[in-house]
């Protein structure tokens, strides 16, 4: 009972975490015909170098993004936050299931974003 004040807003981040993933998810998805549209590449290094097919590169990752990043990385742990808000006895072992899932799945996400060259600074 002494961790049931927090769960809320355990699950009120999880929540946030959740929707911020599957939008980010979903922009890049959207954004890889734009890159070359606006004349902008993946590689900040070589901005006068774009790769072939960056739509390509976007597709390749998709399924990281997607398993990896929004649902092992937002679902598994809004799933924990959920458990543990109605189930307070549970809440420390579902609590590490949810902090495991969450760093698994931002590493996942950095790993589809290295490799399809992604950054955040054709946002800018």
């Amino acid at each position: 009972d002494d961790v049931a004040p927090l769960l809320k807003s355990v699950v009120a981040a999880a929540a946030i975490g959740s929707v911020l993933v599957v939008a980010y998810g979903a922009a890049s998805q959207m954004a890889g015909d734009g890159f070359t549209q606006m004349g902008w590449y993946f590689d900040p290094t070589e901005p006068n170098a774009g790769i072939a097919n960056p739509a390509a590169a976007v597709a390749e990752q998709a399924l990281l993004v997607w398993l990896g990043g929004v649902v092992v990385g937002a679902a598994v742990p809004l799933g924990c936050a959920l458990a543990a808000w109605r189930k307070p006895v549970v809440a420390l072992p579902v609590a590490v299931v949810g902090a495991l899932a969450t760093v698994a799945g931002a590493v996942m996400l950095r790993m589809a974003f290295y490799a399809a060259g992604l950054s955040v600074f054709p946002l800018y």
